[in-house]
C-alpha cells in the first residue's frame, strides 16, 4: 500500500478447490489428505508455475492463484483437470466414486487488491462463486475471461448463461470448458441448484444385460456415442463421460443420481444379445420428479457391429432431443413471461415455430427477440430470429416486405459470428444465402452446419436444396433421404417431402413430384409452396385442368400474387427456371 492507498491491479484469479472435501476426510482422513499433497506436489502447484502463475494463498483443500495470461490460466486448469483425471483412472481407487479427489476451478479476470501477497476483492470473490458452480473435475469461467481467450485456444465453450452469485450484486454470464483430447473428453456442466437454467442431460452407462464381458465394449461404446453425439445439438449441457461412468453398476435411482450429477433429465439404457440379435431398451426420466419422459425399445441383427452403434446412437439421440425440449417446454409453459431467462425465451420460441401458423410465428419471433433482449451475445437468439424473418418468406405472412430477406442474412450472420459451432446458426445463414441467389456460400454453410451436427436433419435438407437448385438434384436426393432417415417422425417433415419434390422437377421427372407433394401438403395444408411445385409438375405432365386446380388452391391460400417472387429461392440455372415457369404457364400462371 502506497501513500494509504490500496495496491490495486487488474489480474486473471484461479480460484480451486476439492469438491466434497468434508465427506472425504470424515470417510478416510489420513487418504484424503495424502492424495490431495499428491494432487499438489505433482500437478497443481508445477502446472502454475509453468503457466508464470503465482499462488497467492491456500487453505488446505483450496487454491487462489494470479496469471499475468488469461489463456495461460485457461490452458493451465485444463491441464490440471486432465492430469488429475488421469492420475485416477489409473488408480483403484480413484476410480470410485466416494473416494475420488476431484478439484473444481473457476476462473474470473477482475479488479483485485493485495496485501502481504495474498488478493481480496470482488474479483477473487467472483472466481470463487464461479468455480462453486462447475462440476467436480470441471472449469467454469466469467464472460470477461470467455471474451480474452475466444478463438485463442481450441477448447471448447458451453454457454450456461448469467448466474446470479451469492454476495455479488450483478448476475455473472459464466462458461464451461469442454476439453476434447480424442480418447477423452471433460465437460463442464452446473450442479443442481435453485439458481441452474439449463437443464442438464446425464447418460448413463447402458446395462449389459447378457452378462457376457466380451459385449462389454459395445456396450461402453454406444454410451460414449450417444454423450458425444447429443452434445453435437448445443441444446442442453451434457454431464461428462468421465462423471456418468463413475455409477456404472449401482442401483440409484435417477433422482439420487440426477442430484449428484447436477442433471435434470437422465437417459438410462439396457443392452441383451441373443445370438445375432440384439435389443436396446431406452427410457429418459425426469431426474426431479423421477417420472418417466419417453422410452423405446430398438432390435437389431449384429451384421456389423459398428454400423449397428451408428444405428443405434443415431435413432436414439434423434428421438431424446425432440422429447427433452417437449418436456422442457412443458414445464416452461407455467412460467411468467418475466421470469423466463435467455434459453427459455428461445426454447419457447423453437417449440412455436414447430406449428407453422402465422400467429405462433409472431409469438415466435417475440420470444427470440425478448432472447436477444435479455442477452444481446446470444447466438441461438439471433438464429431462432432469422427463423421467424425466414418463416414469413416461405409462408407468404402478412408480415413479409422488401426488408425481410435482409433481415434474415443479418440475423443468421450474426448467430454465426457469436457461435461458429451452432450447427442452427450455420444452417439459418445457409438458407438466407440461397434465397439471395449465393449458391455456393449457402451450400458451404448447410454443409458446415451437418459437419457440426450430422444428426442435424434440416442441415441436410438444406444441402439438398442447394444442390438442386445449383442443377445436381441427384447429389440433393442422397442429402434428402439423409433428412428422412435421421429424423423420420420430424415436426417439419413436409418440408423435406416440399424440396424432394422439387429436387425431382429439375430433373426433369414432372410424374415424381406430384406423390412428394401431396405427402407434403397432407401434413401441412396450409403451406402454399408444394402446391405451387405440384402445378408446374402437373403442368409440365400436360394436365392443364389439374394443374389449374393446383393453382387454384395456391391463390386460394395466397390471394395476393403481386408478391410470390419475393418468397421464390432462385434457380442458379436459366433453363431449371424456364422449365418452372413453363409448367406453371401451362396451368394459367400469368405472374
Amino acid at each position: 500500500m502506497q501513500g494509504g492507498q490500496p495496491n490495486r491491479r487488474l489480474t486473471t484469479i484461479l480460484a480451486a478447490d476439492v469438491a466434497g472435501y468434508s465427506r472425504l476426510t470424515s470417510s478416510d482422513e489420513e487418504e484424503t489428505l495424502a492424495r490431495l499433497r499428491s494432487h499438489r506436489d505433482t500437478i497443481i502447484d508445477p502446472a502454475i508455475n509453468q503457466h508464470r502463475g503465482r499462488i497467492a494463498n491456500t487453505a488446505g483443500d483450496s487454491v487462489l492463484a494470479e496469471f499475468p495470461s488469461v489463456v495461460e490460466a485457461v490452458r493451465c486448469a485444463a491441464e490440471i483437470q486432465l492430469q488429475i483425471a488421469a492420475t485416477d483412472q489409473n488408480s483403484e481407487r480413484g476410480t470410485e466414486p466416494d473416494q475420488r479427489v476431484d478439484w473444481r476451478i473457476g476462473i474470473n479476470l477482475g479488479d483485485v487488491v493485495e496485501h502481504a501477497g495474498d488478493l481480496l476483492g470482488d474479483g477473487v470473490n467472483i472466481a470463487a462463486r464461479i468455480e462453486a458452480l462447475a462440476e467436480p473435475g470441471g472449469i467454469c469461467l466469467s464472460d470477461d475471461v470467455y471474451r480474452q481467450v475466444r478463438g485463442k485456444i481450441d477448447e471448447i465453450f458451453i454457454d450456461l448463461g448469467e448466474q446470479s452469485l451469492k454476495n455479488i450484486p450483478d448476475p455473472v454470464h459464466v462458461y464451461g470448458v469442454e476439453i476434447d483430447t480424442g480418447e477423452r473428453a471433460l465437460k463442464v456442466v452446473l450442479r443442481e441448484d435453485p439458481l441452474v437454467q439449463r437443464p442438464a442431460v446425464a447418460v448413463l452407462p447402458f446395462a449389459n444385460l447378457g452378462g457376457d464381458a466380451e459385449q462389454e465394449y459395445f456396450v461402453d461404446g454406444l454410451t460414449e456415442e450417444i454423450i458425444t453425439a447429443l452434445s453435437l445439438w448445443r441444446s442442453f449441457p451434457v454431464v461428462a463421460r468421465n462423471s456418468t461412468f463413475a455409477f456404472k453398476g449401482t442401483s440409484l435411482d435417477a433422482r439420487e443420481i440426477g442430484k449428484r450429477l447436477g442433471a435434470r433429465y437422465i437417459l438410462q439404457d439396457s443392452v441383451r444379445r441373443g445370438g445375432n440379435r440384439i435389443r436396446v431398451t431406452a427410457q429418459l426420466a425426469d431426474a426431479i420428479s423421477g417420472h418417466q419422459v419417453w422410452a423405446e425399445r430398438y432390435d437389431r441383427d449384429m451384421h456389423d457391429i459398428f454400423a449397428v452403434q451408428d444405428e443405434l446412437t443415431e435413432g436414439i439421440v434423434t428421438v431424446v432431443v425432440p422429447e427433452l425440449e417437449r418436456a422442457e417446454h412443458r414445464k416452461l409453459a407455467t412460467s411468467q413471461p418475466s421470469d423466463l431467462d435467455a434459453w427459455d425465451c428461445a426454447l419457447h420460441g423453437l417449440a412455436f415455430l414447430n406449428d407453422f401458423s402465422e400467429a405462433n410465428n409472431l409469438r415466435a419471433k417475440q420470444m427470440f427477440e425478448r432472447a436477444v433482449e435479455l442477452d444481446p451475445d446470444y447466438a441461438r437468439g439471433h438464429a431462432g430470429l432469422a427463423f421467424t424473418y425466414h418463416r414469413d418468406i416461405q409462408f407468404e405472412f402478412s408480415a413479409l416486405n422488401d426488408e425481410t430477406l435482409p433481415r434474415v442474412v443479418e440475423s443468421a450472420r450474426r448467430a454465426v459470428r457469436l457461435d461458429v459451432n451452432d450447427p442452427i446458426a450455420h444452417f439459418i445463414l445457409g438458407v438466407a444465402l440461397l434465397r439471395t441467389g449465393e449458391h455456393e456460400a449457402g451450400l458451404a454453410q448447410s454443409i458446415r452446419s451437418a459437419e457440426l451436427n450430422p444428426n442435424y436433419a434440416h442441415a441436410h435438407n438444406v444441402i439438398g436444396i442447394a444442390l438442386t437448385l445449383l442443377g445436381r438434384p441427384e447429389d440433393g436426393f442422397l442429402h434428402f433421404d439423409r433428412a428422412l432417415a435421421v429424423s423420420p417422425n420430424d415436426p417439419r417433415l413436409n418440408l423435406i417431402f416440399t424440396y424432394r419434390a422439387l429436387g425431382h422437377l429439375v430433373a426433369r421427372e414432372p410424374g415424381v413430384p406430384a406423390d412428394w407433394t401431396r405427402k407434403a401438403i397432407s401434413l401441412q395444408p396450409t403451406h402454399p409452396e408444394p402446391h405451387l411445385y405440384l402445378t408446374s409438375a402437373l403442368g409440365n405432365l400436360n394436365r392443364p385442368g389439374e394443374a389449374a386446380a393446383s393453382l387454384a388452391e395456391y391463390t386460394r391460400l395466397k390471394p395476393d400474387l403481386s408478391r410470390w417472387r419475393m418468397s421464390w429461392m432462385p434457380f442458379a440455372r436459366v433453363e431449371d427456371e424456364t422449365y418452372f415457369l413453363d409448367g406453371l404457364r401451362a396451368a394459367g400462371w400469368d405472374g
